[in-house]
């Protein structure tokens, strides 16, 4: 009989077995409270992470309102510094003495009317001459037609702007009536070498008539003249618009005939036949009788004019 090996008496991995632990009542409650205190302690401690995050939550939530009221408030400041940038002050209204003594200087001014300016004066000059007479307030000068301006300086002639009649408004009405009595028809005057020296006034006073009355004429002008362009636009518009139907009311009629003609074949394109009506005349019934004008009829004329 062959000696066994040493090997064979050991247990082979196949028969290896987990070992068994035998615990007691004591331990395996002991082991019970154990797990018990920890699971505890976990849900103590998910509970103090689910508060902490939920206040950390609260706090980005706290943060995020407070930058949206900060943004609001930063809004509503702006708004109100753009609001006062943009705010416009208010024009304190003329006080009852004001608007008196107002009233009063538009009565007591007066307004002279010049019928011919000087060629090429301007208003600055104008007031300078006649400054030294009273003190002036407004002048108005109107200036010539845009086309009689072209065709001088088409052919060459000055490029000054020149004026055909203007107002000049006095503080004093007395003095503009003085000023209009004594300076009409004389001459400028001044220095010999003067350009205006021998230029005459043509000046008149305009009794009643005050500044508001020229600008109002000027803008009822002004809305004439317009009304007068913009009927003539119409008007031009609607006789083009008239002319062009016109134009294509021919066109069909020519594409009509022209069409027909070719529909009716050659024998259509002839020479036009020369037609000639006659209308057959009736007679008169009873003709008047001829008069007589031989030598009965002088016989009886001179014989009723001397009998």
């Amino acid at each position: 009989m062959p000696p066994a090996k040493r090997d064979s008496f050991l247990p082979s991995k196949k028969e290896e077995e987990t070992p068994t632990i035998v615990l007691d009542e004591k331990e395996r409650n002991d082991m019970c409270k154990e797990q018990s205190v920890q699971s505890d302690s976990g849900l103590a401690l998910e509970s103090n992470n689910d508060a902490v995050e939920s206040d950390k939550d609260e706090a980005k939530s706290d943060d995020s309102d407070t930058e949206m009221n900060e943004k609001l408030e930063g809004n509503e400041s702006g708004e109100r510094g753009s609001r006062k940038m943009t705010r416009t002050h208010k024009l304190n209204g003329l006080s009852h003495a004001a608007l008196a003594a107002a009233n009063a200087a538009v009565d007591k001014a007066g307004v002279i009317y010049l019928s011919r300016i000087p060629p090429f004066m301007k208003p600055q000059k104008l007031k300078h001459l006649l400054s030294q007479y009273g003190e002036i307030g407004r002048v108005f000068l109107a200036p010539e037609d845009p086309k009689s301006y072209a065709k001088r300086v088409h052919f060459g002639g000055n490029k000054k702007k020149n004026y055909t009649e203007g107002w000049v408004e006095f503080k004093d009405k007395r003095k503009s009536k003085m000023v209009a009595g004594s300076l009409n028809g004389t001459i400028i005057g001044g220095k010999k070498g003067n350009f205006y020296h021998d230029d005459l006034w043509n000046m008149k006073y305009l009794p009643k008539f005050k500044w508001h009355h020229l600008t109002e004429q000027i803008a009822y002008e002004n809305a004439s003249r317009q009304a007068r362009m913009r009927t003539e636009l119409s008007q031009a518009a609607q006789e083009n618009k008239a002319f062009v139907k016109n134009v294509e009311r021919s066109k069909m009629i020519a594409n009509m005939k022209a069409q027909k003609q070719e529909r009716a074949g050659s024998s259509a394109i002839a020479e036009p036949v020369d037609v000639r009506r006659q209308f057959r005349q009736r007679k008169v019934a009873q003709g008047a009788e001829p008069k007589d004008t031989g030598d009965g009829y002088l016989q009886r004329v001179w014989g009723k004019l001397f009998a």
